[in-house]
């Protein structure tokens, strides 16, 4: 008896740690100008700063978050670099696109049974700066 009711706990517990939902978030900036970009801020979620530069026709991922809970709506941006985050180019021209614009961003969310993959790409063209 004492075998079946340890066999029984195992099965209860595996079902239910089976079915924790996840959602995981990736935010990629895409560089399609001639020269370097900078970036400069911070992400707000994990407080982590984001100092970084992007070579011509690179991308680069500058922030990724997983929380649980299954979320299929899109997640705006700015809750990520919340309102100080600077893109400038190698002439210290600012980026003028609105990168906590969630229209601003290609966003494809892929939905499997318990976790949801958010993928954000944001483009920056010679134009952006102008």
């Amino acid at each position: 008896m004492k075998i079946f009711t340890l066999y029984a706990l195992f099965i209860l517990l595996s079902l239910l740690t089976s079915c924790e939902k996840t959602t995981s978030f990736y935010y990629e900036i895409v560089n399609q100008t001639a020269s370097t970009i900078y970036l400069n801020g911070t992400n707000i979620i994990t407080n982590f700063p984001i100092n970084d530069s992007i070579s011509p026709g690179q991308s680069k991922e500058v922030a990724a978050w997983s929380k649980f809970g299954k979320q299929t709506e899109l997640l705006n941006p700015q809750a990520i670099f919340g309102t100080s985050f600077v893109v400038t180019n190698t002439d210290g021209d600012t980026l003028q696109k609105d990168i906590n614009s969630i229209s601003n961003w290609n966003a494809v969310i892929d939905e499997a049974r318990a976790v949801a993959i958010h993928n954000y790409s944001f483009e920056i063209n010679e134009i952006d700066f102008n």
